[in-house]
Parts: structure tokens; sequence; C-alpha cells
């Protein structure tokens, strides 16, 4: 049962990938809420969807096995959370 140099790779990358773009996301609804883009109203309405497509990102990101899904996909709920706690700071109400 020696692991395969190929499927480590793989997981390694899939993983790397998945993580360096889960936190970018705090980042990237802050410019949101900073631009008046997004109102953080509206982002917390579809806060339900935003968890499944969490969950969905992970799934497509990480090897097939529920652990490594958990694994990003925890994570990423909750820098999505850290990024609706900075969009609603950062959120000027007077709109363009």
């Amino acid at each position: 049962p020696y692991p395969e140099i190929g499927r480590f790779v793989k997981f390694a990358v899939g993983m790397g990938l998945g993580i360096v773009i889960a936190f970018q996301l705090p980042v990237f609804m802050l410019v949101l809420g900073w631009t008046n883009l997004f109102d953080p109203a509206q982002v917390t309405a579809y806060r339900k969807y935003c968890v499944f497509a969490c969950f969905a990102a992970a799934a497509v990101l990480t090897p097939t096995d529920l652990l490594s899904m958990i694994v990003l996909a925890m994570p990423l709920w909750g820098l999505f959370e850290l990024g609706l706690v900075l969009m609603k700071l950062s959120y000027r109400g007077d709109g363009p």
C-alpha cells in the first residue's frame, strides 16, 4: 500500500488551490462592500445559497472523500462569514 506520487501531488495541488481561493474570499467581499457594489443585506439574504456554494466548491476542489470536503468547506464558510462582517463594516450606505 504505497501511495502513488501522482495521486499525492494531485491531492496537494487541489487542497492548496482551494485554500488559496478560500483566503481571497474575505478580501473580495471587503472590496465589494467598500465600493458599494453589493449591499450586505442582499448578501445576508442569500446566505443559504452561499453556504451551499462553499460545500459545492469544496466538493469540486478536493478528492472524493467526505473528510477532505468538510476540511475545506468549514473554513471556507467561516471565511465567508468573516467577509460578510468586513463587508458590513466597510459598506458606506451612500450608493452611487
